[in-house]
């Protein structure tokens, strides 16, 4: 493997870092890609690279197909052309997982053509520097997407049996009570204040008034 890019004035190996998270709706906050990126500045630093670019995608799943991680395709391209916006060139990339990047085949070939489609780069991640050049490192890799697949297998298993199970019971899936579903009333619904049967007094009278507001007798 030729040496690779070196970072000018630094003396570091320039390379771009890569986070995501599937999802992010719970606190909104983004915590989870910055605490990748805190993990990616340590990684880098510890194998003498140096961040020159950052690409999230936060909340983006990769296991479906057809979800779009804009971070990821940019990351790509700028693999591909050799250099991030400014001309600054890209010895690698490094990144907390390989889950992160890919969690399906095609994602996982266009990674590694992107990667590898110019001379003498790194991978880099928690555990050290990878050359993704050798046999050592794609076998690394492979192993890494064949982990993420049956990973992502046993977890859509697991959330189908729970729904299966949730449908035997009689019960929703998830989320409120759907409209029109009796449940067993519960000591509380019994305490309930008279008021609260009013909607339905009121509902059965309209009912009742609408064939004489058809026929024209009127509302009284």
């Amino acid at each position: 493997m030729s040496s690779p890019s070196i970072a000018a004035g630094s003396g570091r190996v320039p390379v771009a870092a890569y986070a995501r998270t599937s999802e992010d709706f719970r606190k909104g906050d983004a915590h989870g890609v910055n605490n990748q990126h805190r993990i990616n500045e340590k990684s880098a630093r510890e194998q003498g690279c140096v961040i020159v670019a950052r690409y999230t995608d936060n909340g983006r799943n990769a296991s479906k197909p057809g979800c779009s991680r804009p971070a990821f395709d940019r990351l790509l391209l700028d693999l591909r052309r050799g250099a991030i916006d400014g001309g600054m060139p890209l010895g690698g990339v490094v990144c907390v997982a390989d889950d992160r990047l890919y969690r399906r085949v095609e994602d996982f070939a266009r990674f590694i053509e992107a990667l590898t489609c110019h001379p003498g780069r790194i991978h880099v991640d928690q555990s050290g520097v990878r050359n993704p050049y050798t046999k050592e490192g794609l076998l690394k890799a492979v192993l890494s997407l064949e982990a993420a697949v049956a990973e992502t297998e046993i977890r859509t298993q697991r959330v189908r049996n729970w729904h299966w199970s949730r449908a035997m019971d009689g019960m929703p899936h998830s989320g409120p009570r759907p409209f029109g579903l009796r449940t067993t009333e519960s000591p509380s619904a019994r305490s309930r204040p008279s008021w609260c049967a009013r909607p339905s007094r009121i509902a059965s009278g309209v009912c009742r008034s609408m064939p004489l507001h058809v026929s024209g007798t009127g509302w009284a």
